[in-house]
């Protein structure tokens, strides 16, 4: 296994090791005694892509290696290409609160969010343009209109249109204010006066 550590991964894990934290990547190559519990999780995904959902809970003393695990779990699933986030519960990161406090959670869920290509997170804004961009490749097909045509303005609608039909068809989330936040991502980041914008 040692042959496969890339130097990347290698550099991470000395670091983080001498740091005392557990490596964001890389993880994998210094776990040992726990195969049952990641073969547990393995088949957990399984289920999960299977159309099951589920929540799991690790518990255990201090130092006992949840932390260390849940990098090792983070790392199988982006693996296997699954959008995975985290966040702490600290006074600060609550589910619930008055003063704000429970916005900052879901910001740190947002702002963590990680893929495969981006396992330190951030990876939120290229989800989102691939799947702009995946729309709007279905929209080229169906409209018989050309890929580098349908970025003109004039069909900003129609783009638009099948956005917010496809996010109608997401039923877990409040598709109205949802589709409108995707809307106005759409208008400053990917539409077409924008883009010439940042070029």
């Amino acid at each position: 296994m040692i042959d496969n550590i890339k130097p990347k991964e290698a550099t991470s894990i000395i670091n983080s090791l001498i740091g005392g934290v557990v490596p964001k990547i890389g993880v994998q190559h210094i776990t040992v005694g726990r195969s049952e519990e990641i073969a547990s999780f393995v088949t957990a995904l399984e289920d999960v892509k299977n159309g099951h959902s589920m929540a799991k809970f690790w518990i255990g003393d201090f130092g006992s290696g949840k932390s260390f695990m849940l990098h090792v779990l983070n790392t199988v699933a982006l693996k296997q290409k699954f959008v995975v986030s985290n966040a702490d519960f600290t006074p600060d990161n609550r589910l619930y609160s008055n003063d704000g406090k429970g916005v900052m959670l879901y910001s740190t869920i947002m702002d963590n969010i990680a893929i495969q290509t981006k396992p330190e997170g951030g990876a939120l804004p290229t989800l989102l343009e691939k799947w702009i961009d995946q729309v709007i490749t279905k929209t080229s097909e169906e409209s018989n209109i050309s890929l580098t045509s349908i970025r003109d303005e004039q069909y900003l609608g129609l783009i638009q249109k099948n956005l917010m039909k496809t996010i109608s068809e997401i039923t877990e989330v409040g598709s109205f204010d949802f589709g409108t936040v995707i809307m106005k991502y759409y208008e400053v980041c990917c539409s077409p006066k924008n883009v010439q914008l940042f070029v």
